[in-house]
């Protein structure tokens, strides 16, 4: 079983210029709040366009190269920056620890894996593509 454990987003859908974490490597769950200072400024209960959508797009892409929902890898960079979009996505698998990273504007996509082997020694593999 896959174990994710962090997410990181910069300049993707809702996330600015500032690199935006969600740590899931805790054992308690984690509620995902927004605030939607866009309608009014006084939060009066909307919680649309807050980025709780971008957690589950930035999973995605960072997975497979492609949003959950229905939008073009260009809609996906933040349109106030339009460029230098970054997800990085830790996971672990089988005691091996791996990190996908992908952006656009540039575009790369980056692959790590750590393999744990015995007697404490640690291989890393590094592959990174500019697609």
């Amino acid at each position: 079983m896959i174990r994710i454990k962090d997410l990181t987003v910069k300049n993707f859908m809702s996330v600015g210029n500032q690199t935006q974490a969600v740590d899931f490597n805790k054992a308690k769950l984690t509620l995902v709040l927004g605030e939607n200072l866009d309608q009014g400024g006084d939060d009066s209960g909307s919680r649309n366009g807050t980025g709780k959508t971008t957690i589950i797009n930035a999973l995605s892409y960072a997975l497979y190269g492609t949003a959950l929902t229905n939008i073009k890898r260009n809609n996906l960079i933040n349109k106030t920056n339009s460029k230098g979009m970054v997800v990085s996505l830790d996971f672990e698998k089988d005691g091996n620890q791996y990190r996908i990273e992908r952006g656009r504007s540039p575009t790369f996509f980056k692959f790590f894996i750590k393999f744990n082997i015995p007697l404490n020694n640690v291989f890393v593999i590094t592959f990174s593509k500019k697609t």
